[in-house]
């Protein structure tokens, strides 16, 4: 029976950013605050105690406290006595140094994540097949630094894995800068003999941080480091192994669409490049953190955030529809851990400055009542016969009991006076002892005169908007991030598209690099994934149908600020976890977290706003600007609201010069153009597909030019 492990404590997320682990064995509790407080101090992320001493437990609450921003774990646990302990202790992750599958059920029974020792073929093979999404290569030394690279040829897809046992600094950078292991934990030789008021330790484990992070970057531009995972094949992908011998492809942009393009080519042995503008992979899908810097134009922002996995805002794509198979293909294939997205939440809030006295009302008493009104209104009119002609008797005698049902009507009035699916008046359920009065019915003109009708009510009704709904754990970015791991080294950063020629042989494009260098990379095609307001501009040899297509597609003004709050009063104060409140001012919408429940702090989306004129009122807003009438206007759904907030961050698409928006606007013919080639330029990106928002459309547009160029390719 296998037991999976799972990850709660997102370690495999937070190892990525440093891949580093300390291991201690501290004397006394001194010696133990002292090392782990220094390691703080420095940078490091990642501290495991050696389970044996019995006042660790006592110490936990004191080193949190002191180190809110390491991610506190156990070592050497091998009993459920002592995993009990951990997950008394409050710690989230523990590490076994055998093999020992029967801890593993109780470990996530516990909700702490359980990294297994494994030194044999067979112990990995096990691992892998309990579910472990991580192991600990220990003792790494006796195996050699290629022992984990040399198991993916006859196992395949592996955990990640942290090499311990043995490493000293030297040695750890080493097995990183090979791409032999995810990250290393190093024991005593961090502190060696030397006094810890010695300024050689304290520079010593800085710069193990610095190089360790750096490393870790550069890995994501090392094949070495790539786990060959499927790719997430559709109906619409049949790119065959080996077709691309001997030809090239050009790829303009590493948003999603430029990154599905380049692994699935390089997976079928073409050879492709990768150009982008920015600093960075993922286009829109954007996810900040704390100590992050965000470029607006002229407009420079420092994300505000603290330091912990689960305070992160998703700038950009949000949220991905269960349907959506193709992007979802790829999260399986790259081991990126899904939660659900909760959007619609029956306990958030629906805000109209006109109706209710200005006063914010429960989702659910909305829906509720307009559910009762309009079904007492049809029952009333079938009853008096007004339907008589569409309807038989017995049709009459169902679709009345149904209305009934559905709208919580009285049976024998067939009139709505309020329902307790609306709640209660004063508390928020029936209690111990049942019963209570139902909150009073919403006064039905003043429903209809608010603008909660026009789309709010069925939002979650729409085919995108509709549960479940998914987001990445620890962020959007988790999934440009995974491709970045595999294919990173065949992009270019920093690298601006100048001109787009043809040749006769295919392109040539020109463009100049971070150093004001102008290069030309030449290809057989291009893909060509440039938001269209970037691409107008820039000289090309397009046709005139294509360059009237491109002309003629514009971009979203969206616009989205998120605030770290002091306290999430919006669990603590009115039970809303996760989901969307409502208003009819500029903000249009309050975002929840949906994760971190429970946690002391959270990060709400303040505004989402997608209505052109709201959008440029905001866009032409400095940055303090934003924060202050955001605020402002969330006092409405939430008094009190910016008092709670600690600081925020704002990102309005159409101000960032290499985006010039959000999402295109709608227009069919255009995108139906440039879906197809023009010459040997194809074009990809969800601004051609009819999911010009979401990431699928990004996924299943690049496919399609894929199949158009292997088509051609074949013929040719």
């Amino acid at each position: 029976m296998s037991a999976p492990s799972g990850d709660p404590a997102g370690l495999t997320t937070s190892l990525s950013r440093q891949p580093l682990l300390a291991v201690l064995r501290p004397r006394n509790p001194q010696r133990a605050l002292a090392e782990v407080e220094l390691l703080h101090a420095v940078g490091w992320r990642h501290v495991e105690l050696a389970w044996t001493a019995p006042w660790l437990p006592t110490l936990i609450p004191i080193l949190r406290k002191r180190c809110p921003h390491t991610h506190l774990g156990a070592a050497g646990v091998i009993t459920s006595r002592q995993l009990r302990q951990v997950a008394a202790a409050g710690l989230s992750y523990a590490f076994m140094p055998i093999w020992q599958p029967e801890l593993l059920l109780s470990a996530r029974d516990l909700g702490v994540t359980l990294v297994p020792g494994v030194f044999t073929p067979t112990e990995v093979h096990q691992a892998r097949c309990h579910g472990c999404t991580m192991v600990k290569l220990f003792p790494a030394t006796a195996l050699g630094l290629h022992y984990w690279s040399q198991l993916r040829a006859p196992l395949g897809p592996l955990p990640a894995c942290i090499a311990a046992g043995g490493l000293g600094p030297e040695t750890a950078l080493q097995w990183l800068h090979m791409g032999a292991v995810d990250a290393v934990a190093l024991g005593q030789q961090l502190f060696g003999n030397l006094s810890l008021d010695d300024p050689v330790v304290r520079q010593r484990l800085g710069d193990l941080v610095t190089a360790a992070n750096g490393l870790q970057s550069a890995s994501r531009q090392s094949v070495l480091l790539g786990i060959v995972a499927a790719s997430a094949k559709t109906p619409e992908l049949d790119l065959p192994a080996g077709s691309g011998k001997g030809k090239r492809v050009v790829i303009l942009g590493a948003g999603i669409a430029g990154l599905v393009a380049a692994w699935e080519l390089s997976q079928a042995g073409w050879d492709c490049v990768v150009l982008e503008a920015s600093g960075r992979v993922g286009g829109r899908n954007l996810t900040v953190r704390g100590g992050d810097i965000l470029q607006e134009g002229a407009l420079r922002q420092k994300v505000c955030f603290d330091q912990d996995d689960y305070l992160y805002a998703n700038l950009g794509p949000a949220r991905i529809p269960h349907h959506h198979r193709a992007l979802l293909g790829y999260c399986k294939a790259f081991d990126i851990a899904l939660e659900v997205f909760t959007n619609d939440n029956r306990a958030a809030l629906f805000h109209n400055s006109q109706g209710f006295a200005g006063k914010p009302v429960r989702a659910r008493h909305v829906m509720t009542d307009v559910r009762g009104y309009v079904s007492e209104l049809l029952a009333k009119a079938v009853d008096r016969g007004a339907l008589d002609q569409e309807l038989t008797d017995e049709d009459k005698e169902r679709i009345l009991k149904m209305l009934k049902e559905f709208g919580g009507l009285k049976a024998e009035r067939l009139a709505y006076e309020g329902s307790n699916r609306a709640g209660y008046q004063g508390r928020d359920n029936a209690g111990v002892a049942g019963g209570g009065e139902p909150e009073a019915p919403l006064d039905f003109r003043e429903l209809l005169t608010s603008d909660f009708w026009n789309y709010k009510l069925h939002f979650s009704h729409f085919l995108n908007q509709s549960p479940t709904l998914f987001q990445p754990i620890g962020g959007m970015d988790a999934i440009p991030r995974a491709f970045e791991k595999r294919i990173g080294h065949l992009v270019r950063l920093d690298c601006h598209v100048q001109q787009l020629r043809r040749t006769n042989t295919g392109v040539r494009i020109v463009c100049r690099n971070t150093q004001g260098t102008t290069e030309i990379v030449e290809g057989n095609f291009v893909i060509c994934t440039i938001p269209t307001p970037v691409l107008k501009d820039i000289p090309n040899d397009f046709s005139s149908k294509t360059r009237n297509a491109i002309q003629s597609i514009e971009f979203n003004e969206s616009l989205k600020i998120a605030f770290q709050a002091r306290r999430r009063f919006w669990e603590e104060d009115q039970a809303i976890y996760g989901g969307i409140s409502w208003t009819d001012q500029d903000i249009t919408q309050i975002w929840y977290p949906a994760n971190g429940y429970h946690q002391e702090k959270g990060v709400v989306i303040g505004a989402y706003i997608w209505d052109r004129e709201p959008g440029l009122r905001y866009a032409r807003m400095t940055g303090t600007e934003r924060l202050k009438q955001a605020l402002a206007e969330g006092e409405y759904l939430h008094p009190g609201y910016a008092a709670e907030m600690e600081c925020g961050v704002s990102r309005a698409w159409g101000n960032v010069p290499l985006q010039k928006g959000a999402w295109a606007r709608k227009t069919e013919e255009a995108a139906a153009v440039l879906r197809e080639p023009d010459g040997p330029f194809y074009f990809a990106g969800s601004q051609i597909t009819a999911l010009t928002a979401w990431q699928e459309g990004a996924v299943l547009s690049a496919h399609a030019a894929l199949n158009r160029i292997h088509a051609r390719s074949v013929a040719d």
